[in-house]
Parts: C-alpha cells; sequence; structure tokens
C-alpha cells in the first residue's frame, strides 16, 4: 500500500499491485464525484453539494413538518462545520457495521454517547425555534468554534483556495465533501507546509483546534465507557472497507464483493474522530477525524470473506419475508379503546397505525428495500389489518347490533397490527422518537394511546384543520331547538284582577292613614305589574339556560373540592409552623421527600422519608405527606384532562411563587432546566438540586414566597380555572342541541367547517373566556355559562373600591363581639344539635366530626381524586401501586363538597362574613394585638361553633333519614311509599339544605340552580319570574350585587328559609290531609325538620327571653306576647334587649317588611340616604315615611357624630353614645358594652338621662 497526492481531490490510499491504468482509473473516478468548491470563508458556509452524510441525516430527521424543515435548512447551513455532520457519519457507520456483526462494548458505548449528542443538539435547536423566534446564534456559540478559532481556519482556506491549490487539497476534504471523510488520511500537502513561516504557523494552529461540540462528544464518550467499564484508552477503532464498497453501500444497499477483492483504495469511516474513540495520533481534531494508522493496520490484518455476504439480518428467512407474529385469536378490544383523542378521527387513526406498522416493518428489515418489495410488504400488511377488522367486526352486542363500527374496527385493527411488529422488533429509531420517558410515569396507559394524543394535537395545531361534522351519536344528550325570540304568553283577566285584589289588601293594611287610597294605589301596582314584568317566563329559554348553568356549576364543583382539599392541608400545616424560620425547611423535606440515599444520610437514614420522621416527628411527617400527595393528585387529574403534557410531572413538585416579575431569560432558564428534571423514568436528584439552586439565585432581589399555605393555596387558585374550564368544555362536547334536521354541539369548534356554518347561521356566538376560545356557543349557553366565569359584575374601579368599603363597614359593626358566636349557638339549639350531641351515638357523630374538621391524616389510606379513583404512583421498583395517605374522614370530606355543605368557608365568604380579608388585613399591619383578639373570635366562631355544631347537625339528620325511623308527623300518617326512608343521595341533600338554612353558610351556586327550577316549575305566575331573578342575582358574577344591597345576604335568606319553609310545608301538608290523600316520605321529613326547629325555637327561645329579664330587670312583668312581637325584651324605663335576633326577625318581616328590609340593606346605600335626608339613621317603623334623629349637615360635630356610627363596633358603641349626647360613661355604659360584646346588644336610653339630655338642650 502507498499514499498519492491528487490535486483537486486529496491524500488517496493506492493498492501497489494495481495497474498504473487501474489506479489512473480510480483516480478519474475520484476526480469526477469529488465537488468542486467556490470561494467561500468557513463562516459563511459551504451549501452547494448534497452529500452522502446530509442524505444519512435526512433518513434520521424523520420530522416532516415545519420544524423539521426549518433544522434540515439550519444543518444544511452550518451543522456540518461544528462536527454534527461527523456524528451522523458515526450513527450511519454503526447501523451498518451492527449489520454484519455485534458492536463491541466500546463501539456501543460511543454509540450511545453519540446518539445522545445528537439528540442534545436537537433539543437546542428546537427550543430556540419555539422560545427564541429560532435565533441560533446561542446554539452556535455553545457547540461552535471561538470568534478567534474562525479567524484562523478562514485563513487557512484562503490560502488552500489560492493558487494551484485552489480546488481542494484542505478545504475541498476538511469543509465541504462528506465523502471524502470515508477514505484515506488527511495529511497536509508537503508543498503547502514548505511555504512560508506565517503558513507554517496558520496550519500549527487550525489543526489545534477542536469545536465545542467535539469536545463535549468526547466527554459524553468517556462517561459511556466509564459506565460501560472499558477504557479510554481500548483500540475502539471504526473502520469500514474501501471506498467503492462503502460508496455501494451507500447508493446500492449492498457492497459488492469484487471490490473488496481488488482493494482499489483502502479507508476508514472516521477513524480517531472524536479522540475518544482511540488514541489520537496527531493531537488534531482536523488530521484525526478522517483516519487512523490503527485503523488501517486492523483492516489490512481483518479476515474480509464476511463482506461477500449481503447486509441483512441472518435471523430472517430474506430480506422480504421477516417473520411476524399473528395477531392473537383472543384479541377483542373494549368500546373504550374506541375512544379517541381530540383531532383524531377513526380514519385518522387508522392511516397513522397503518403506516406505522410499514414503516417500522420496513426499518427492521435492515436492508434498502427495492419498490416491488416495499409494495409486497404494504400489501401483506393490508391484508393482516382486514383480517383483523372482519374479526373485530364479528364483535356483537346483547341484542345481536355490532359493537363497533366498521371505521372504528380498522382503527383498532392497525392499531394492533403496529403493536405487533413493533413488539418484537428491536426499533431503535421508533424508541429514540416515542421514548418511555413520554409516557405518564404515574399511569399504565394502553399501547399507542401517548402517541395517538401527540397526534391529534399535532393535527389540531395544523393551519389547515378541519374538524369532521358531528353525529347525534357523539353526544349523550340533545337538547330540542326552541325560538329564543319569543316570549311568555300574557296572563288571564282572571289572574290580573286577583293580582289587583291582592294588591288592594296589601296596600289597605300598610296605609298609615287613607287606607282606601292605599289599596287603590296596591291594586293598580299588583295589576298593572302582573299583566307586564310579572306575567311569567319563557320556559324553554328557560330550561336552556338551566342547562347551560347546570354545566358550569360542573366547573364550580371541582373548584370546590380542589379549593376543600388545600384548606384541609393548609389546616395540618399551620398546627406543626409556628414560625416564618420554619417555612424552607418545610419545604425542602418535601422536595426532598421520595429521596433514597445511596449513602445513608447521617449514617444511618436510608430514605428522606424515614430522615423526616426522626428528626421532625409524627406530625410533621403527615403534614409533609398530605402536601406532597396533594400535589401528586393535582398534577394527575390535571394530566388526565391534557393540561399537563405526561413529560412534565416531577415528583415531589412544589411550585414556586416570586414577589417580582421574572424576566424572559430567567423564566426560560428554569423552564428548560424544569423540562429536563421532568424526563426520564427514574427521578434524578442532582438535577432537582440544580433547578432549586437556580431559583435560590433568582430569588434574592425577587422576594420568594416560602409561606407552604400560600404556596398551595396559590397554585390550586391558579390551577383550578384551568381544570374547570377544561371541565366544562368536557360536558359541552357532551350535549347536543336539535337544529331541523341537524343535530350540532351547544359548543361548536371553529374547526368543525361544517357544523361551525350551522351554528353561525343560528345565532351561535363565541366566547371571550380563555377555557371556550376557539368554540361558538350557543347564545343562552354562551350566557349562561358567562353567569358563571365572566368577570364579577361591580368589582372592578370604582365601584369594586366601594365595596370593598362598603363591606368593610359592615365588618367593623360586628367585630369586636361575639353576636355571630351567640347566633350560631343558638341555631345549633334551634336545630336539635345539643339534644343529641351527649348520647351515645352523638358523642361517636361528633368524634367523626372531628376527625374529619381537625384534619386527621392515616399514612396509610389510600389517595383518591374528586371523582373518587384512587391515585396511582411508580414504586422503586418502576411499578405502579397506589398513592398511600389521606385524611382519616376523607369520604366525609368529598361528601360536604358533593353535597353542597357550606363547611370550612362561612369565615372567609364576604355574603356571610363580608370585609373579613379587608379588616383583617389592616389590623394585622397596624394594630396587632386587636388582630389576635379578633383571630381569636373568628376562629371560635366560625371554625368552632359553625363547622362542628353544623356538620353534626347534617350527619345526625342525615343518618335520621336513612334510617326511615317514625318520628313527629310520621308516627301519625302513611307515606306514599309506604316507608319513611329517603334514599342516601337524597338524604343527603336535604340535611345540607337544612344545615344551610340553619346555620348559614349557603353553598350559592347550588341555591342558584334550585331556584331556577323552582322559576321553571312556577312559569306562568309572578313567582316565576322573582325565582328567575333570585337565581340571576345568586350566580357567581352577580353575587356581588347581593352585597352592595343587603347587610348580610346568606344570614337574612338562610333565616328566611328555616322560618318559612316550615310554615310552607304546614300548608302543603294541612291541604294533603284534608284532601285525605297520602304524604311523601320527603314531605314528611321536611315537615319534621323545619317545624321542629320552629317548636325548639319557640321554646328555647322563650325560656331563655324570661331568664334574661328576670336577671336584668326588678319590677317589671316579663310579656311573652310583646316578646314575640318586637323581638326584644322589654327592660323597663326604656331600654330593650335583643335576644335572639334570627328567630325574631320572621315577625318583623310580617308586621314590618319595608322597615326590615331597610334595615337588612348594605351599610353604604343606607349612608347615602341618611345622608339625604339629614338622618343620623333611618327608620320606616311609621310607614312610608323615612324617620331619625336630626343630621345637620352643616354641622362639623354632626358629621363627625354620624361617620363615627359608621366605623364603631357594638361593643364600643354605648361610649361613642355617652360622648355625643354628653352623659357619664358609668356602670350602665359598661353593662350596655358586655351586653353587645356577649351578643345580646341593648338598645334605648333610661328616660332620667333621656330627660337630662333634654335640659341640657
Amino acid at each position: 500500500m502507498s499514499q498519492r497526492y491528487v490535486e483537486g481531490v486529496g491524500l488517496l490510499t493506492i493498492d501497489d499491485n494495481l495497474s498504473e491504468q487501474e489506479i489512473q482509473a480510480n483516480i478519474d473516478y475520484r476526480r469526477s464525484i469529488t465537488p468542486k468548491n467556490p470561494e467561500r470563508t468557513f463562516a459563511s458556509g459551504f451549501s452547494d453539494t448534497p452529500s452522502m452524510i446530509y442524505r444519512w441525516w435526512q433518513k434520521l430527521n424523520d420530522e416532516e413538518n415545519e420544524r423539521g424543515r426549518w433544522l434540515e435548512d439550519n444543518v444544511k447551513e452550518w451543522g456540518q462545520h461544528i462536527g454534527y455532520y461527523d456524528s451522523i457519519a458515526l450513527e450511519s457507520y454503526y447501523s451498518d457495521v451492527a449489520q454484519a456483526r455485534e458492536l463491541t462494548k466500546t463501539e456501543g458505548a460511543d454509540r450511545e454517547a453519540n446518539r445522545e449528542m445528537i439528540a442534545e443538539f436537537k433539543a437546542d435547536m428546537y427550543h430556540v425555534y419555539k422560545y427564541s423566534n429560532g435565533d441560533t446564534t446561542e446554539v452556535q456559540k455553545k457547540y461552535g468554534f471561538t470568534p478567534e478559532d474562525i479567524g484562523v481556519i478562514d485563513s487557512l482556506v484562503a490560502m488552500m483556495q489560492g493558487g494551484k491549490y485552489t480546488l481542494g487539497a484542505f478545504a475541498g476534504m476538511i469543509i465541504k465533501d462528506p465523502e471524502l471523510l470515508l477514505i484515506s488520511f488527511l495529511k497536509i500537502p508537503q508543498t503547502v507546509a514548505r511555504g512560508s513561516q506565517l503558513a507554517r504557523a496558520t496550519i500549527t494552529a487550525g489543526t489545534k483546534i477542536k469545536p465545542a461540540y467535539v469536545r463535549r462528544l468526547e466527554q459524553i464518550m468517556a462517561n459511556k465507557r466509564a459506565i460501560a467499564m472499558v477504557g479510554r484508552g481500548a483500540e475502539g477503532a471504526v473502520y469500514g472497507g474501501v471506498y467503492e464498497g462503502l460508496h455501494d453501500l451507500t447508493y446500492k444497499g449492498k457492497i459488492d464483493p469484487k471490490h473488496v477483492r481488488r482493494g482499489a483504495a483502502i479507508g476508514s469511516l472516521m477513524g480517531t474522530a472524536f479522540g475518544a474513540i482511540t488514541k489520537s495520533t496527531s493531537n488534531s481534531w482536523f488530521v484525526d477525524r478522517t483516519g487512523s494508522n490503527k485503523a488501517l493496520n486492523k483492516w489490512e490484518k481483518a479476515d474480509k470473506t464476511d463482506l461477500n455476504i449481503p447486509y441483512i439480518d441472518k435471523r430472517w428467512r430474506s430480506p422480504l419475508e421477516p417473520p411476524v407474529k399473528p395477531i392473537p385469536e383472543s384479541y377483542r378490544p373494549t368500546p373504550e379503546e374506541a375512544i379517541l383523542p381530540d383531532g383524531l378521527t377513526h380514519e385518522g387513526r387508522f392511516s397513522f397505525w397503518s403506516k406505522d406498522a410499514k414503516d417500522t416493518y420496513k426499518r427492521a428489515a435492515n436492508t434498502i428495500l427495492s419498490p416491488r418489495a416495499i409494495t409486497r410488504i404494504e400489501k401483506m400488511i393490508d391484508k393482516r389489518i382486514e383480517n383483523t377488522t372482519n374479526k373485530i367486526l364479528k364483535q356483537k352486542n346483547k341484542d345481536g347490533s355490532r359493537i363497533f363500527t366498521p371505521e372504528e374496527a380498522k382503527g383498532l385493527a392497525a392499531r394492533k397490527e403496529a403493536e405487533v411488529i413493533s413488539g418484537q422488533r428491536n426499533r431503535s429509531q421508533w424508541q429514540d422518537r416515542y421514548d418511555k420517558s413520554r409516557a405518564n410515569p404515574n399511569k399504565d396507559r394502553r399501547w399507542g394511546e401517548h402517541e395517538e394524543r401527540v397526534k391529534g394535537r399535532e393535527n389540531r395545531e395544523a393551519p389547515d384543520y378541519t374538524e369532521p361534522p358531528t353525529k347525534p351519536s357523539d353526544f349523550d344528550e340533545i337538547l330540542p331547538e326552541i325560538d329564543i325570540s319569543s316570549k311568555a304568553g300574557k296572563p288571564t283577566t282572571g289572574k290580573i284582577v286577583k293580582a289587583g285584589v291582592i294588591g288592594g289588601v296589601a296596600g289597605a293594611l300598610f296605609a298609615d292613614e287613607d287606607e282606601a287610597l292605599g289599596a287603590l294605589i296596591g291594586a293598580a301596582s299588583f295589576g298593572l305589574a302582573r299583566g307586564t314584568i310579572l306575567k311569567g317566563i319563557n320556559v324553554e329559554v328557560a330550561k336552556m339556560k338551566q342547562a347551560g348553568h347546570r354545566i358550569a356549576d360542573k366547573g364550580k364543583l371541582l373548584e370546590e373540592w380542589m379549593q376543600k382539599e388545600a384548606t384541609m392541608v393548609g389546616k395540618m400545616i399551620q398546627k406543626i409552623i409556628k414560625v416564618p424560620e420554619q417555612y424552607k425547611t418545610f419545604l425542602n423535606n418535601i422536595e426532598n421527600y421520595s429521596k433514597v440515599y445511596k449513602k445513608p444520610l447521617e449514617g444511618k437514614y436510608k430514605t428522606h422519608k424515614e430522615y423526616i420522621l426522626a428528626k421532625h416527628g409524627k406530625d410533621y411527617y403527615e403534614a409533609v405527606q398530605s402536601f406532597h400527595n396533594t400535589m401528586e393528585t393535582f398534577w394527575k387529574m390535571a394530566n388526565e384532562m391534557n393540561i399537563f403534557k405526561d413529560e412534565s410531572h416531577i415528583r415531589d413538585y412544589v411550585t414556586h411563587i416570586f414577589g417580582k416579575e421574572l424576566s424572559v431569560k430567567e423564566m426560560k432558564d428554569i423552564r428548560r432546566a424544569i423540562n429536563e428534571m421532568g424526563k426520564g423514568n427514574k427521578f434524578d436528584f442532582s438535577k432537582q438540586r440544580t433547578i432549586f439552586k437556580t431559583i435560590e439565585e433568582i430569588s434574592k432581589d425577587r422576594n420568594i414566597v416560602f409561606d407552604p399555605v400560600r404556596i398551595l393555596i396559590g397554585y390550586t387558585q391558579s390551577l383550578q380555572k384551568i381544570m374547570a374550564g377544561r371541565e366544562i368544555v368536557s360536558h359541552l362536547n357532551k350535549s347536543g342541541y336539535r337544529i331541523g334536521d341537524n343535530v350540532i354541539g351547544l359548543a361548536v369548534d371553529v374547526a368543525n367547517k361544517v357544523d361551525s356554518k350551522i351554528a353561525l347561521e343560528n345565532g351561535y356566538k363565541a366566547s371571550e373566556i380563555p377555557a371556550l376560545k376557539g368554540k361558538l356557543l350557543h347564545p343562552l349557553i354562551k350566557r349562561a355559562i358567562e353567569d358563571y366565569y365572566a368577570p364579577d359584575i361591580g368589582t372592578r374601579g370604582f365601584a369594586g373600591k366601594a365595596a370593598v368599603l362598603n363591606n368593610a363597614m359592615k365588618r367593623v359593626i360586628l367585630s369586636a363581639s361575639l353576636f355571630h358566636a351567640q347566633a350560631l349557638l343558638l341555631s345549633g339549639v334551634y336545630a336539635g344539635a345539643f339534644t343529641h350531641m351527649f348520647t351515645k351515638q352523638g358523642r361517636q357523630t361528633m368524634k367523626e366530626v372531628k376527625q374529619a374538621l381537625d384534619a386527621r391524616w392515616d399514612v396509610s389510606s389510600v389517595k383518591y381524586d374528586s371523582k373518587g379513583n384512587p391515585i396511582s404512583v411508580r414504586n422503586l421498583d418502576g411499578k405502579l401501586e397506589e398513592l398511600q395517605g389521606n385524611f382519616v374522614r376523607q369520604a366525609l370530606l368529598r361528601e360536604i363538597v358533593d353535597a353542597r355543605l357550606g363547611i370550612g368557608t362561612a369565615k372567609t365568604n364576604e355574603l356571610v362574613n363580608a370585609g373579613y380579608r379587608t379588616v383583617k388585613d389592616f389590623l394585622d399591619r397596624r394594630i396587632k394585638p386587636l388582630g389576635k383578639a379578633q383571630d381569636w373570635i373568628d376562629r371560635v366562631t366560625w371554625d368552632g361553633i359553625h363547622d362542628h355544631t353544623k356538620l353534626f347537625v347534617y350527619l345526625t339528620v342525615k343518618q335520621r333519614l336513612i334510617s326511615g325511623k317514625a318520628r313527629g308527623l310520621g308516627r301519625f300518617v302513611k307515606t306514599e311509599e309506604g316507608t319513611l326512608k329517603i334514599p342516601e343521595l337524597e338524604a343527603r341533600d336535604m340535611a345540607a339544605q337544612y344545615a344551610n338554612n340553619a346555620f348559614g353558610g349557603q353553598n350559592f351556586n347550588k341555591l342558584s340552580l334550585q331556584w331556577e327550577q323552582l322559576a321553571i316549575e312556577n312559569a306562568n305566575n309572578p313567582k316565576g319570574v322573582l325565582y328567575q331573578y333570585l337565581s340571576l342575582a345568586a350566580t357567581p358574577t352577580r353575587r356581588g350585587l347581593l352585597n352592595w344591597l343587603m347587610l348580610s345576604p346568606d344570614w337574612t335568606i338562610s333565616n328566611i328559609n328555616i322560618a318559612f319553609k316550615g310554615l310552607g310545608f304546614s300548608k302543603n301538608v294541612a291541604s294533603k290531609i284534608l284532601a285525605r290523600k297520602k304524604l311523601s316520605a320527603r314531605e314528611v321529613a321536611e315537615w319534621n325538620m323545619y317545624m321542629g326547629y320552629m317548636a325548639r325555637a319557640a321554646v328555647s327561645t322563650s325560656m331563655l327571653a324570661y331568664v334574661m329579664h328576670s336577671l336584668l330587670t326588678e319590677d317589671e312583668e316579663f310579656d311573652l306576647q310583646d316578646f314575640w312581637l318586637t323581638g326584644r325584651v322589654d327592660l323597663g324605663n326604656g331600654e330593650e334587649l335583643v335576644v335572639s335576633k334570627q328567630i325574631a326577625e320572621p315577625m318583623h318581616w310580617i308586621r314590618n317588611p319595608f322597615h326590615e328590609g331597610l334595615n337588612k340593606g348594605a351599610a353604604l346605600p343606607k349612608a347615602a340616604l341618611e345622608i339625604l335626608f339629614g338622618k343620623q339613621y333611618v327608620s320606616l317603623k311609621h310607614g312610608g315615611t323615612i324617620t331619625g334623629p336630626r343630621f345637620d349637615r352643616g354641622q362639623p360635630m354632626d358629621w363627625l357624630k354620624w361617620f363615627s356610627g359608621k366605623a364603631t363596633p357594638i361593643t364600643i358603641n354605648p361610649y361613642r353614645q355617652a360622648m355625643f349626647d354628653e352623659y357619664p360613661a358609668g356602670y350602665k355604659m359598661f353593662q350596655k358594652s358586655v351586653s353587645g360584646f356577649l351578643g345580646f346588644p341593648r338598645y334605648g336610653r333610661p328616660e332620667e338621662e333621656v330627660i337630662n339630655i333634654y335640659k341640657r338642650q
């Protein structure tokens, strides 16, 4: 063998046994295939000739989309200059070698390293494509040459392109022609080396340059070799055959044996291209990248007989007949398997998997197939799919009908074919494309499920995507067509007259003087209203909106469940973390919760769980586990909704909240790090620590939030909105609407061109709600959803600030007192709690209540999601197992949410405890001692009395309803059902409604739906209109208006319900009994509940009033009738005591509804009336005339007196009155103050004090 330098070609290795004529023929051939390079610099790139390596790259790069084409263009432009082309060539080489023989350990390690490097490069490129608008500057810096290196190379190239060396030697071989990488050794031509000192210096510098891509690959190869236990110094010679053989392999699919025997031009593939493959002979990347003396020597000594055999896998009978297992006879798909992800049709499923099966089969053939062979393979697979399709179509339902449609069967058959073929082949490229890390680590998906989701998402993101039209069978429910413009029918003359009579009677009753005029006005008003605004409602329109409201309520129910989970976990954390200094330690324990130590921590803890238990104790460990499990649960639910991608899962995740906005670069750094950490089946804590270090660095000037409760609540509030949106969309997609002969969805995707056209023609509109972007909604459904999810009315700008002030004024008046606590205790007495609490069954029930509300935890219970499905996670062995650790009373907590029982929310609910957050924030910042005192009162009132007593009553009443034991009216009547037992779900609903009415804390979403149903049931009378208005006012977006109108909407509504429902039930029960009709079990149960409440209230309140009267008076006799008419205990001498406000209010509504309505009005509107009419406070006790103490708007002291009355709690108000009315704040004022604090406010003044005030005036 000898080497000969050929101008324009480079250094060739020549077989000395060939004749000169044969040698010249080879040289001429080489010249003919060597590309001619134009004059360009290295930096500007060389891209004029597609090369063999480029074609290899095209085979490896399987993305036929815009992103793939963009990567292809960049690789052609500059990727070859950094070593990426060499990686592609190396992978192709290993692929060829692996067909002829098994790779050595060293070769296997090097190949794995090379693949990782290719993947890393592509990942970086795709990242800048997505997040940097395709700017590859940073990638070029990461993998390329330094600016100084490029300068040297440019000089070297320019030198090589000068004079007689223009065609190539150095520039053509290194920079341009990838085919030349396969042959000979790169030697600097001696004619160049003998040149100037500058040339020699340039060449010396150039041969030592190595791009960052290559240096990085060397490091990875070294690591992989260490793992494979092969030394870095091992001779991992990478050699092929003669150039002609390689050329034939590339273009013909196999090596021609005669070329090997002739040995015309021996070369090597890549040689020591990357340093770590074998020891470098020249310490130069340029010199070593294409050759190795050691490789050449080994080649000369190698047995080359195997090269006579075509490159096919010997395990197969021939390249065209690989053995494929038949699809099992037992294969019987279930209907669930036919369900498609969004964006994929059954035809699309068939096409996708049919192509996949064929492509996999052809790739596994390990040879380049002829068109005839390809056709044969495709026909064979088509036939197999057809046979499987026919088998699937034979599956029948019990009634003899087919389980699957032909389209469904074809898609399932194609998927099964792809599964069978891929299951028996070593599909390395497939595994790269659909890596196992992309499967949900906490779920066993069906084969192909992930790929179908990805394909569906890609389809939907395509600009030309068109969704197929829907069919009636696609919907669970189809609503009938309605005329949304139609109005309610006009009432009859008789109904108008009846309304006039009722109005006349009411007008006469409430008139102060002229009863006849009052009756006339009342009759005219009621009659006119009945014929116009109270004529009724359009029941079809109401039902359509009701359907929309119920769908929207599904989202709210999910939000309530998530809030309940987060609240209970927060309660556990607050028990064990007392000071902010403990926050970081707690978060660190969460972030390391699942960690297993190779070397025991502190020499004795193998897992971090053991460490937490030993260092912090059982309660602390339970709090950490509860946080961890809740985050896992939320992630699993969001993943099922396709909110989180499978690969985004991070074990032991804690979200981080920054006080200051992060820069774009900081967000990219964190996002990239988290995405990397989320990959793989095994969790790498070293990567996790890197991310947290990054976050710590960023947080130094970002005021990061470390409070775990704030973090959890914030994360929950953000995620629940997205999940609620997906929940709503899923229900909308199941509901159809009939329009003539067509059936379309209540929500239509704009990509569905056929349905969209029909929808637009029938008034469908787009919604601005984020979850509904890209959809057209039926106009009534759109309005219904927006009733629940549009921005709240009256919460923006000036209106929002005024609402805050309005609520704060309410809160201040009732602060620093046990007013609510006293009322709730009495409600417990009226509801029957304390008559049952001390029985054996009652004590057991109270134990359950405490376990639930105190967030007791069981480390071995299975964790469930909102629908009762167990959460699964992978253990250390990679197997799925149920997540351990849940609340002791997990089922009860979920029942509380499902029954819409207002537990755990009353304290912060603006409709119950208006202004809580505003006043609390002020006290915590400005007057901390008062803030702590008020926190204690709130805990006792809401967390203690309200929640515990209310839940106890709910459980007690529910159990009584289910048991069917005869009580009260049930002892005397027979029911329609023949039993008093109430089904459990119905019992839950009845007990929750009763408890909400008795204690307040209504679930207004449920209340709105109940009123809406009553509106439909009373569609043709005024009650239907009133219920419709109430229903709309109770929806989330309009609920804030109630606080504008009423002092305490929740308490007022609850009190009216609990008082007047009993009277209503009594009326219905009496009418049925008189008509000798049987009562239903529900009617009996409801009469017992509500009339029992009223009876206990009447007896116990009368007794309490008598006791209070006896304690606080001496001479006055107790007048029970006067007490029930006024709702106050007369203490004599002009003073009165309020004993039970909630039991007195129903009487006030009956006796003087206008005055009671004014009393129940919100603080800010009443203040406006007081200023307008010049009154210190306003009253309507005397008919329609506004009365009250005079407020001279020209006197500063009157303004001060008036304003102080709006900002003074009832506990302190007696002293304020004493100051302005100039009488001493002695024992009487102290007495009134204590009485107000205990929740029994006293009104009026002793007569002698009033006389003295008038004397001083």
